[in-house]
């Protein structure tokens, strides 16, 4: 086995045994470059060239060996290209990000045939480029991809730092509130654009509750990107929603009897 061969597999290796570094390894990984098997479409003599959205590559799919469907493998080191890929095959070293956003709905894997491989589904990209992404997510996904039906979960890349703090300053006035979480949810049944979730842990019937908190939320506070909001009881009543909250979303507001526990 290679050692790692810089800073990004030192993590992807540390993520592989403890699962509390994964959060780690992908933040540091989207702001990385990675090394891709293609050629770019016009003319570059620059090697150091820079890549953009607007950028043609010739990028090269390998099947997937479950169904044959395009998949688009990259890779964390020149040294770990090289180790699956011994032909003298052209390759580009690009920033992930930019990768991503020019791959949309095409499955990714990263270090295929190795120790240390890592799958990508489309939903997957989406969700680590971000809120603004996840909220062109049918524009930016192959139709065939969502499931008109399906309910969408996803947390937030970057926190709306005004409306968590009007939030806060709302939610102490409710006693009967003991945490509160914001995601992201999306119906194409109910509405082609995704909604703002905010999730809401607390003691007896807050129906009442949460009609209220709502009204006191000024429009002009709202610095997220989105325009919609659903509100939601955590329950077990609905277990696939409320374990998403709880298990995968850090709460913006805990209360000070919350914080006791």
């Amino acid at each position: 086995m290679l050692l790692p061969a810089n800073a990004l597999e030192q993590a992807l290796h540390q993520a592989a045994i403890d699962e509390e570094k994964v959060e780690s390894f992908y933040k540091l990984m989207m702001e990385s470059r990675v090394f891709i098997l293609g050629t770019p479409a016009g003319d570059i003599t620059d090697p150091e060239f820079v890549l953009t959205e607007d950028d043609e590559l010739m990028i090269n799919h390998w099947e997937s060996d479950e169904d044959k469907s395009p998949v688009i493998p990259f890779f964390t080191s020149l040294q770990t290209l090289q180790k699956v890929i011994p032909e003298d095959e052209p390759y580009l070293e690009v920033p992930t990000e930019a990768l991503f956003r020019m791959t949309l709905g095409i499955p990714m894997v990263l270090n295929p045939n190795t120790d240390f491989g890592m799958e990508f589904s489309p939903e997957d990209v989406v969700s680590l480029l971000g809120s603004d992404t996840v909220n062109n997510a049918d524009e930016l996904l192959d139709a065939d991809e969502i499931d008109d039906n399906g309910i969408y979960l996803d947390s937030l890349a970057k926190q709306p730092e005004g409306l968590v703090k009007t939030l806060t300053e709302i939610l102490k006035d409710y006693t009967e509130v003991e945490m509160a979480y914001l995601a992201v949810i999306h119906e194409p049944s109910e509405d082609p654009e995704p909604h703002l979730l905010v999730g809401i842990l607390g003691t007896g019937d807050l129906d009442e509750t949460i009609a209220s908190i709502a009204e006191r939320i000024p429009e002009s506070e709202n610095d997220s990107p989105f325009e919609m909001f659903d509100f939601f009881t955590i329950n077990d009543e609905d277990p696939d929603i409320s374990n998403f909250l709880t298990e995968q979303v850090e709460p913006f507001y805990r209360s000070e009897a919350s914080k006791l526990h």
